[in-house]
């Protein structure tokens, strides 16, 4: 008998958490503050489709929310389940999750979309199996989709070797029929990691050409560094090159690290030519080349100061530099958030977004045309009422994202 009161203890007790959460959000609802992207000069369509990120502070409780011209949404808002089915994810995996839920079921890519390639017309994912140290092998779980005919391709492909104690997905790229999979590789015996990349045929399912490509040899205790793939955020359509940011570190002492690189190297690594070069990038950027964004094969640098805030492209194929972009920073921008302008580019068009010190507004939004220098679009984020605006402690715009 005691085994089931112990059932019904449990089951009330889920009950009544379950039922005070509904409760709590249905009271709690009209609570969260609603924003929207307003037009202030500009063509409005150029908004359409743009998401500020942002996160803001009520009552010592932080909370993410999304803005657009349509309104705003709160992390926090929803019923229990339809939180539980958000999560974290960024608005682009949501709507891939949306339009290809097959595919993309238990796909876990929330927090680390290296596994993930997106273009216009497929999708291609790309896991490690566990590794297994025993007989040495490593297995590539390789899944692809053809958005347009839904047709889809699924292989896998295990390598054997006992260099190496661990590997993990760096990036995956599509290319003239061939899945390119770049991996960190760890080895057994020593601190060094390799990156190395895969060439799998997708017609037949076979590992074509293997190759290390980068290398980070055991350094003395002085000194450290790290390899990061930096994606293109154009959806990969107009690149053939993949670049490579490595950071050099002096260690001050056995618990802490320098916060900046003491030398960071660009590499841009070529698919087609299968070919590594280092990027030779002129003395205007050196220094700034942490706040790098690649569209349609070209490099983009912002250079923020006190009163400018300029953008730097850079055509890797050509190795030319342009000073494309450059305004002054207005005294809107509030000195204490220190924030600064977030900014994408895409398109050839460059999106900045600042923190307001207004009171009016929280944030603002303006799209230019990188080609001609014409503005063509500004606006504010606004909120619906003063109440929502005076409730704020805080409010941030961590990012942008264009559709």
């Amino acid at each position: 008998m005691m085994r089931y009161w112990r059932l019904i203890s449990i089951v009330a007790v889920i009950v009544v958490v379950v039922s005070t959460f509904y409760i709590q959000s249905a009271v709690a609802t009209h609570q969260y503050p609603a924003f929207a992207l307003e037009k202030q000069r500009g063509d409005e369509k150029e908004a359409e489709g743009v998401t500020l990120h942002g996160e803001y502070a009520k009552e010592a409780q932080y909370h993410s929310l999304n803005i657009t011209t349509a309104g705003s949404k709160d992390d926090f808002e929803g019923t229990y389940f339809e939180r539980l089915a958000r999560e974290n994810a960024p608005s682009h995996i949501k709507k891939l999750r949306k339009d290809y839920k097959a595919f993309m079921r238990g796909k876990d890519i929330d927090m680390d979309e290296s596994m993930l390639y997106d273009d216009k017309s497929l999708l291609a994912y790309v896991e490690l199996e566990p590794f297994d140290e025993l007989d040495n092998k490593y297995t590539f779980d390789i899944d692809i989709l053809e958005k347009e005919s839904k047709n889809r391709e699924s292989f896998k492909v295990t390598q054997h070797n006992d260099k190496y104690s661990y590997l993990d997905v760096a990036g995956v790229f599509v290319s003239h029929g061939e899945v390119i999979v770049f991996t960190r590789n760890y080895a057994r015996k020593s601190e060094n990691m390799e990156i190395h990349a895969y060439w799998f045929n997708i017609a037949d399912g076979k590992l074509m050409h293997e190759e290390p490509i980068l290398s980070i040899d055991e350094e003395d205790e002085q000194t450290n560094a790290n390899i990061n793939l930096i994606n293109s955020n154009d959806g990969k359509d107009n690149n053939h090159f993949v670049l490579f940011q490595k950071d050099h570190y002096v260690n001050y002492n056995d618990e802490q690290m320098d916060s900046e690189p003491w030398e960071t190297e660009l590499l841009a690594y070529d698919l087609e030519r299968k070919e590594l070069e280092k990027i030779k990038l002129p003395e205007e950027i050196d220094g700034i080349t942490n706040t790098g964004v690649i569209n349609q094969s070209k490099l983009y640098f912002a250079n923020e100061t006190e009163h400018t805030f300029e953008i730097f492209s850079y055509d890797v194929e050509n190795e030319k530099m342009k000073n494309i972009y450059k305004m002054k920073i207005s005294n809107a921008v509030d000195p204490i958030e220190d924030q600064g302008i977030t900014w994408n580019i895409d398109n050839n068009k460059l999106y900045m977004s600042s923190v307001l010190s207004d009171n009016i507004s929280l944030a603002d939004l303006k799209i230019v045309d990188l080609d001609s220098g014409d503005t063509l679009y500004e606006g504010t984020v606004e909120a619906k009422s003063q109440q929502s605006l005076a409730e704020l402690d805080d409010f941030i715009v961590s990012g942008i994202s264009i559709e």
